[in-house]
C-alpha cells in the first residue's frame, strides 16, 4: 500500500488537537515528578500537595517514578505519530533543515541557562538537581548530544531522551523515500534496523556504561507511534499495525530486561509490575485520545503543547534555582512547588517566544519550496485546496 498523493498535499505542520492537549500533559507530568517528588526525596522531605499526589495518583494507579516517565513515554508516541506524518510531506533535505532547527537552537539555549545557573549554585553552596558540572569540552558536548557517550555523563540529565528521538530521526530520514511508497514495508524495516542497534547497544563495549546506553532501546515507543499514525491515517492495514506494536513493545521487553534483569517486573505493589503498568497506561491512552480525535485543545494545555520541549529543557536548571531559593527563606514546600512549576512554564514561554518561533520560521523560509513528490503527483484540485 502506498501513500497517496492526495494525502501528501496536507501541510507537514498541521496540528493534530489530541497530539497538542497530550504534549501539555506530558509536560506537567514531567515537571511536577521532578519538581515535587524528586526534589522533596532528595532532600528527605514530603509536602501536602506531594503527598496527596502520590496518595490520590501515584499509589493508586501505581504509576512508575512519581508519574513523569508516563509522560515521557507519552512524548515518545507523540513523537513517533507526528515525525511520521511531516516525514510523508518532506524531502530528506527539509526534513533535516526542520528538525535539526527544531531540536538544537533551543538545546544551546538550556544549555547556557544550565550552565549559568549551576554557577550560581555552586556560588550559593546549593545542589543544581539534574545540572552536572565538569570541564567546558563537556559543556560544549551537549548541545550536540555527544556528552552522553563521555564519563560524568550528561551537562542536562533529561536530555537522554533527545538521543532516542535522534534515533528514530534518522531510521525516519533513511527510508523516506520507501516510506512513501511502501510504508508498511518501510516499518518493518526500520524495526529491524533499530532491533540490530538496540542489540549493539546492549553489547558493544563503547556504549556499555555509557549514559547513552538504554537510549536506543526506547526507540520501540516512537515505531509505535509511526505504526499508529500509519494505522490512522489508512496507509496501514489494522491487523499490520497491531503486529507491528506487538513486535516493537515485546523486543523492548527483552532488551530492557537483558540490560537490567527484573526491572519490568519491579515490585510496585500491584501485582509487582509498576514499570509495565505504566506503559499499559501510556498505550492506552494515547490510542484513546487518537481515536476520538478532539477538534480543539483547551487551556492551559494549549499553552503547555506550546513551550513543552522548552519547559523539559529548563524546568530542571530553572524550576530547581527556584526550589533552592524559596528554601532558603522558609518558604512551605508545598508553595515552593507550585511557584517553581509557574516560573519553569513563564522562563519556556519566553524561550518558546524568543527561540523556538524563530527557529521554526527560519526553518520554515529555507524549506519554502514545496516537496518534489507533493508538486508533481497532486492533482490541480489538491494544489489549491
Amino acid at each position: 500500500m502506498s501513500v497517496p498523493a492526495s494525502a501528501l498535499a496536507v501541510e507537514p505542520y498541521e496540528r493534530f488537537a489530541f497530539i497538542h492537549g497530550l504534549r501539555g500533559v506530558a509536560s506537567l507530568l514531567v515537571v511536577w515528578s521532578h519538581l515535587s517528588g524528586f526534589w522533596l526525596l532528595s532532600n528527605g522531605r514530603t509536602s501536602a500537595a506531594q503527598d496527596a499526589w502520590y496518595q490520590f495518583i501515584v499509589r493508586p494507579f501505581h504509576l512508575f517514578q512519581n508519574g513523569g516517565h508516563l509522560g515521557v513515554i507519552l512524548f515518545f508516541l507523540i513523537s513517533g505519530f507526528i515525525i511520521t506524518h511531516t516525514s510523508l510531506r518532506e524531502t530528506r533535505r527539509s526534513f533535516t533543515i526542520r528538525r535539526s532547527l527544531r531540536i538544537f537552537p533551543p538545546l544551546a539555549f538550556a544549555t547556557i541557562v544550565a550552565g549559568l545557573l549551576l554557577l550560581l549554585a555552586n556560588a550559593t553552596g546549593t545542589e543544581l538537581l539534574g545540572i552536572n558540572g565538569g570541564p567546558i569540552w563537556h559543556w560544549l558536548a551537549g548541545p550536540v548530544l555527544v556528552d552522553g557517550f563521555l564519563p560524568g555523563g550528561r551537562a542536562i540529565d533529561v536530555t537522554w531522551t533527545l538521543v532516542v528521538e535522534i534515533l528514530f530521526y534518522t531510521l525516519t530520514f533513511a527510508f523516506i523515500g520507501l516510506s512513501r511508497s511502501r510504508p508498511v514495508l518501510a516499518t518493518w524495516v526500520m524495526i529491524g534496523v533499530w532491533a540490530v542497534l538496540s542489540v549493539l547497544s546492549v553489547s558493544v563495549g563503547f556504549v556499555q556504561g555509557t549514559a547513552n546506553q538504554w537510549t536506543a532501546v526506547y526507540v520501540a515507543f516512537l515505531l509505535f507511534g509511526r505504526a499508529a499514525y500509519l494505522w490512522k491515517r489508512g496507509f496501514m492495514r489494522p491487523l499490520d499495525a497491531v503486529l507491528a506494536g506487538v513486535v516493537v513493545l515485546a523486543l523492548y521487553g527483552i532488551f530492557v530486561e537483558t540490560l537490567s534483569p527484573g526491572f519490568l517486573l519491579a515490585p510496585g505493589g500491584w501485582i509487582g509490575l509498576e514499570p509495565v503498568v505504566t506503559y499499559a497506561y501510556a498505550v492506552i491512552i494515547f490510542l484513546l485520545l487518537m481515536q476520538l480525535a478532539p477538534r480543539r485543545t483547551i487551556q492551559p494545555f494549549t499553552l503547555l503543547g506550546d513551550v513543552s520541549y522548552s519547559l523539559y529543557l529548563l524546568h530542571l536548571p530553572v524550576g530547581v534555582t527556584v526550589l533552592n531559593l524559596l528554601d532558603r527563606v522558609g518558604v512551605p514546600e508545598t508553595v515552593n512547588s507550585i511557584v517553581a512549576v509557574v516560573v519553569s512554564v513563564l522562563v519556556s514561554w519566553g524561550a518558546y517566544l524568543l527561540i523556538e518561533r524563530p527557529s521554526q520560521r527560519i526553518a520554515r523560509r529555507l524549506t519554502r519550496r514545496r516537496p518534489v513528490a507533493e508538486v508533481d503527483t497532486a492533482t490541480p484540485a489538491t494544489r489549491d485546496s
